[in-house]
């Protein structure tokens, strides 16, 4: 290095560090991808929950309605509970749908 003239060693040193920024820009670059991937997947979860916890509700509600039937007929109650039950069939289609798509995704990969 003691042979080399000073503009040989600016540039040599302006070259180390400029590599320093690719590799830094680069690193940046690769995590904000897998940030982004395990976002989407987070997304994606909380939408299931969603759908879960909304089928909860319309079963739970069907079966509290299918407990009042028991004590008594009442045309009201009975359409009631068939819709909270229609409702919580149409969301574990989803449910089902969704978990079969995600499964399918997870195979390509």
């Amino acid at each position: 290095m003691k042979n080399l003239k000073i503009g040989v060693k600016i540039t040599i040193g302006f070259s180390a560090v400029l590599l320093c920024v690719i590799i830094l820009s680069v690193a940046v670059f690769v995590t904000g991808q897998i940030t982004n991937a395990r976002l989407n997947a987070v997304d994606e979860l909380s939408g299931f929950q969603d759908d879960a916890n909304s089928f909860l509700r319309y079963f739970y509600d069907a079966r509290i309605g299918a407990n009042a039937l028991t004590k008594g007929y009442d045309q009201n109650e009975y359409n009631r509970v068939i819709s909270n039950i229609d409702l919580a069939n149409t969301i574990l289609n989803k449910l089902s749908a969704s978990a079969a798509s995600s499964a399918d995704l997870s195979g390509q990969q």
